[in-house]
């Protein structure tokens, strides 16, 4: 594939708007853990996919856990305890919006770390 193509892929038509970053707002509904809505709009963590809900995750101690509600609760707990900032880059079937952290921020740190 030619660098042109790859650009024409990846770069917004010309003229077209490239969606500003957001601020993730406190009162939020979270749907699992990676998905939540705000003001009616829904939005999901692109490249994300955190456990169903009803899925097993064991922990260091052989404890069982549901890994769906861990997920939703460490997605949860880093939005009430720190200011996330997401950036737009596009839609889902669903109308949902994809939306990336930063490379560096706890979103992703957090998302790396085990239950």
């Amino acid at each position: 594939m030619t660098a042109t193509a790859i650009a024409a892929i990846l770069l917004p038509a010309y003229g077209q708007q490239v969606a500003s970053s957001f601020a993730v707002p406190k009162n939020i509904t979270l749907q699992t853990g990676d998905t939540w809505e705000s003001d009616g709009q829904v939005y999901r963590l692109y490249g994300v996919q955190s456990c169903i809900r009803g899925g097993i995750a064991t922990d260091a101690a052989g404890n069982k856990h549901d890994c769906g509600s861990l997920s939703l609760a460490q997605l949860g707990g880093l939005f009430q305890t720190a200011a996330v900032t997401c950036q737009p880059i596009g839609r889902a079937r669903d109308d949902a919006i994809f939306a990336v952290a930063p490379p560096r921020s706890r979103v992703r740190r957090s998302m790396l770390a085990q239950p």
